[in-house]
């Protein structure tokens, strides 16, 4: 076969415009490539006014499988071949083997056309990534010297103007205007505000900013919070069997200043041993009301706690604890006999009955122990006599409506 340089062909004749079947054609082409070429390829209409450069303007070109022989134009089977090569209709030929006159042929060619024609006009514009827009401008700018901008543009969902204007301004693209007041509310809050907060602060400041874009500002400048989620981890110790009532019942809210307080310690890594801090929560503020740092659990340290409280003991009402050992002592129990506070204790093995106290002692792990390293214990409570005033004069609490413990009280609200 390779002897002969030119193979017969029979192709088809579909109009463009109308898509309707003109009839079949026998041409040579070349056998090396298998195009059909304007160099090679005759064609002569059959029935139809024109001349044979108007055909090839006019008419799809589909080809079959090419013959074995290369004689030239033949006339095989029952369809002749005119002279002009062009194969015409036999009128013995049975009818209903006939294709219909005004039956589209699939052409590749005008599938291909169209695909092109549904992307460049929008039609079927690819999904474009969830990347934000600065991204795509640098994937663009980083292609540009292979790809048209226009075309990464369009398909990637960025307008031109964006993208000229951003390249134009580098020194801009990544630049919040409220970048600056976050940090400062950041610094200011000892590093320890999150977003929710930081947002707060800046509502005070007239300043209105999502917590997403808050968020997306503390992540570029590597600004993190001091808070993470909740684990509550129990630890078996002898616990306080006295028959006293569970006065609060989860009721922590609606109460007047100094009246309701709630205890709790909580444990700090100190050097190589262990310190404690026993915190008295004011339930009508959420403020720390009194607190204390020792080495050992025990009376002492709960009665150090009361010792720091700026009001008589007179204004409180309950005393509310868990059932540790540490407040089932005769010394505690003679103080709150001598000012007529009642006592109440959490059912047994439930810390959401003194769900307040709990809360306060993982907010003071996570804003303050755990962001620190200490080697003396005259280091922690100088750090926790820094922390409690700023807790109750300056911190914001969400459960207060975004106002300090302080605020709150000099406003007179209630919860």
């Amino acid at each position: 076969m390779s002897s002969f340089p030119f193979l017969p062909r029979t192709i088809s004749l579909v109009d463009r415009h109308s898509g309707i079947y003109q009839g079949t054609a026998r041409c040579r082409c070349s056998h090396s490539t298998g195009a059909i070429t304007a160099d090679t390829v005759q064609i002569e209409r059959s029935g139809c006014s024109g001349t044979s450069a108007d055909s090839e303007h006019l008419y799809s070109i589909t080809h079959t499988t090419p013959t074995t022989t290369c004689s030239g134009p033949t006339t095989g089977g029952s369809t002749p071949l005119s002279d002009t090569g062009v194969r015409r209709n036999s009128p013995n030929r049975d009818s209903s083997s006939k294709k219909p006159s005004n039956t589209p042929l699939p052409i590749q060619a005008d599938r291909a056309e169209e695909a092109q024609q549904a992307v460049g006009d929008g039609g079927g514009r690819f999904k474009t990534s969830g990347a934000d827009i600065r991204t795509k401008v640098d994937v663009i700018r980083a292609n540009a010297a292979r790809y048209p901008i226009s075309a990464q543009c369009r398909i990637l969902g960025v307008p031109r103007s964006t993208y000229y204007w951003m390249t134009g301004h580098p020194e801009t693209e990544h630049v919040d205007p409220i970048a600056g007041d976050v940090r400062a509310i950041w610094r200011d809050s000892r590093e320890r505000y999150g977003a929710r907060k930081i947002k707060a602060a800046l509502e005070r400041k007239g300043v209105t900013a999502s917590r997403r874009r808050i968020g997306g500002i503390m992540h570029e400048q590597g600004m993190t919070s001091a808070y993470t989620r909740r684990r509550f981890k129990p630890h078996g110790t002898r616990v306080n069997e006295a028959k006293l009532a569970n006065l609060l019942d989860r009721e922590f809210d609606g109460y007047a200043p100094h009246t309701h307080l709630a205890s709790d310690l909580t444990y700090v890594r100190v050097g190589g041993g262990w310190a404690y801090v026993c915190l008295l929560v004011d339930l009508a503020n959420r403020g720390i009301a009194g607190h204390s740092a020792g080495r050992t659990r025990d009376a002492g340290l709960v009665l150090a706690a009361f010792a720091t409280l700026d009001f008589p003991l007179t204004d409180v009402q309950v005393f509310h604890t868990d059932r540790g050992s540490e407040f089932d002592n005769t010394r505690i129990d003679e103080l709150l006999d001598v000012f007529d506070i009642k006592r109440s204790l959490s059912r047994k093995g439930n810390p959401y009955d003194n769900a307040v106290v709990e809360s306060m002692n993982r907010l003071l792990k996570k804003e303050l122990v755990y962001r620190n390293h200490y080697t003396t214990i005259e280091q922690l409570r100088h750090d926790l006599n820094d922390y409690v005033w700023w807790f109750n004069n300056q911190r914001l609490h969400s459960t207060l409506g975004y106002r300090s413990p302080k605020e709150f009280t000099e406003q007179g609200l209630v919860l």
